[in-house]
């Protein structure tokens, strides 16, 4: 064989072998679309596990803010429920004090004054033409300071001013006696005691309530975030399963 023949087919196998290794590599490039088609679905089905749980998790924080409101109103209802035993408590004792007693003349000097000050507002607010002034300061273009100024004037008044004065030191001398005869009273302290408790207890359970409907709106943000993640993988996977299954090349 002579050296160009030998040449020739030399160049030949290199050129065979070249393009065999250039197939190779393409095909080891090429995706698997039946792997990718796995992993697509791998991928839905913990989407959907986790939008699920999410899901399930805003359920149960929505529920339990409703628990946590349902205790802030029983709450509500107990400390109210309180008050009024502690006022009546309190107003028994007040009225039973006769009036030659230090805590009974104090009492009526109070509640005498503080009525001739109630008196003496509703008499001016009563009035014809201060109804009319307060009528349009409210329709005023700057009613807030029309009605600041109003204000002013009202509680400035003689009859006003000396009514006040005249309740606030009655008020002052009342005070301290009734709440000395209060605080020696046994049953008042039961009551005032079982206030603060419910008192503690409205607060705890607004900490509750507060703190359930943080949590339930994160815990509704994840779920809606989880939901999207889901609804996304979906679509992958049936795009995924959309394609072609690839052959096996057969020797």
């Amino acid at each position: 064989m002579c050296k160009a023949n030998r040449t020739l087919i030399v160049l030949v196998i290199l050129t065979a072998l070249s393009a065999g290794a250039q197939y190779a590599s393409a095909q080891q490039k090429k995706p698997n679309t039946n792997s990718q088609k796995q992993q697509a679905a791998t991928a839905d089905k913990a989407a959907g596990k986790a939008a699920t749980d999410a899901d399930a998790k805003a359920a149960a924080a929505k529920k339990d803010v409703a628990a946590a409101n349902d205790a802030l109103r029983a709450a509500q209802d107990a400390v109210d429920e309180a008050n009024k035993a502690l006022k009546k408590i309190e107003d028994d004792t007040i009225d039973a004090q006769s009036a030659d007693s230090d805590v009974g003349k104090a009492r009526d000097t109070y509640r005498a004054a503080d009525k001739k000050y109630q008196d003496a507002r509703k008499s001016v607010l009563d009035d014809e033409t201060f109804k009319d002034r307060l009528a349009k300061a409210r329709e005023a273009d700057d009613a807030a300071t029309a009605l600041t100024a109003l204000r002013k004037e009202f509680d400035d008044m003689p009859v006003i001013a000396d009514s006040r004065t005249a309740m606030q030191n009655a008020r002052e001398s009342y005070e301290p006696l009734k709440t000395k005869l209060l605080e020696g009273t046994s049953d008042w302290v039961t009551a005032n005691d079982d206030l603060k408790e419910k008192k503690k207890a409205l607060d705890d359970a607004r900490h509750k309530f507060s703190d359930a409907t943080v949590a339930a709106a994160k815990a509704k943000a994840a779920a809606r975030k989880a939901d999207k993640a889901a609804a996304a993988a979906a679509a992958a996977d049936q795009a995924a399963q959309q394609q072609p299954n690839q052959k096996k090349k057969h020797q």
